[in-house]
């Protein structure tokens, strides 16, 4: 493997501990000899958050529930309107096709596309996003 310039190491350790990344670039650091300070508990907490928010990918409303079960209860309201209520322009971002076919209310129909895929997925969702 290359050799660093110690500056370019010790920047490249800097960028991972200012974006939470010390411990998902781990292994990486140490193979190519960046100094990296002590394993922060926030560090490790957004590691955890991030596994669980990718391991059901692919799973409609795997990251919804999660969010809403970590949520404050004041704040569970509104975040289950948010996901159950998204704006056309996300729609449009996950199913293009359903407002490029020319059919009328593309929203709508959107909608119900999703929310009929989170009830197909709510089981597995359900066990953790495990299939």
């Amino acid at each position: 493997m290359a050799q660093w310039p110690t500056g370019e190491l010790a920047s490249l350790a800097d960028l991972a501990a200012a974006t939470g990344a010390t411990v998902t670039a781990g292994a990486f650091l140490d193979a190519v000899g960046a100094p990296v300070g002590p394993e922060q508990t926030s560090d490790r907490d957004e590691l955890d958050r991030w596994q669980q928010n990718t391991r059901g990918s692919g799973l409609v409303g795997f990251g919804a529930l999660h969010a809403i079960r970590a949520a404050p209860w004041r704040e569970r309201p509104r975040l289950v309107w948010r996901h159950l209520w998204v704006s056309p322009e996300i729609l449009r971002a996950r199913d293009p096709s359903v407002f490029d076919n020319g059919k009328p209310m593309p929203a709508a129909r959107a909608r119900v596309r999703r929310l009929a895929a989170a009830a197909r997925d709510l089981p597995v969702v359900l066990r953790g996003g495990r299939r």
